[in-house]
C-alpha cells in the first residue's frame, strides 16, 4: 500500500527527527505537522501536545522519582517521566541508566494546562503500541 503512494524514487519532504543509536538508522518524520511546503513549520506549543502523540527529546536532569526530558521542536518545553514511566521493567539506579544529553523517544501521557505540566513515557512497550518502537535495531545488534 505505500509502495503504491510512494514508488521508489519519489521526492519527499521530511524532518530528522533524531539519529538514534547509528547514524544509518535516522527517524524521519513525513507529517504536515512537522513540515509544511518543505520547511519546519515552527515550535510546537504546549496546546498542540495532546495525548498519545510520539516525542523526542534530551534528558535535562535526573532525579530520584524520574527524568527531565526537554521536548524537541518545542517552545522550551520539559516533560517529567516518572521512575514508574522510564521502563517496562523497574529501573533501580535512573542516575546509572540516563544521562543529562541523552536522547530519547516518549509519549505524551497527559498534560495538565493549569500547571503547564507534561507526563511522558519512555516505556518500548507504549511506543510499541503506537507502532513507533524499534524492535528492529535491538535485534541486530544480538546475531
Amino acid at each position: 500500500q505505500l509502495a503504491q503512494k510512494l514508488p521508489v524514487g519519489t521526492l519527499v519532504v521530511g524532518r530528522v527527527l533524531n539519529l538514534g543509536s547509528g547514524a544509518s538508522k535516522p527517524s524521519l518524520s513525513l507529517r504536515m505537522l512537522d513540515v509544511r511546503g518543505g520547511e519546519f513549520d515552527g515550535a510546537i506549543s504546549f496546546d498542540a501536545l495532546h495525548t498519545g502523540m510520539v516525542v523526542t527529546g534530551s534528558i535535562r536532569r535526573v532525579v530520584d522519582f524520574g527524568v527531565f526530558v526537554r521536548l524537541h521542536g518545542t517552545e522550551k518545553l520539559d516533560a517529567l517521566c516518572h521512575s514508574t514511566e522510564v521502563a517496562d521493567t523497574k529501573v533501580k539506579d535512573l542516575a546509572g541508566a540516563f544521562k543529562v544529553g541523552d536522547l530519547v523517544k516518549a509519549v505524551v501521557l497527559r498534560t495538565n494546562p493549569e500547571k503547564r505540566q507534561i507526563a511522558i513515557s519512555l516505556k518500548p512497550s507504549r511506543l510499541l503500541e503506537l507502532g513507533e518502537g524499534d524492535e528492529d535495531e535491538d535485534e541486530d545488534e544480538d546475531e
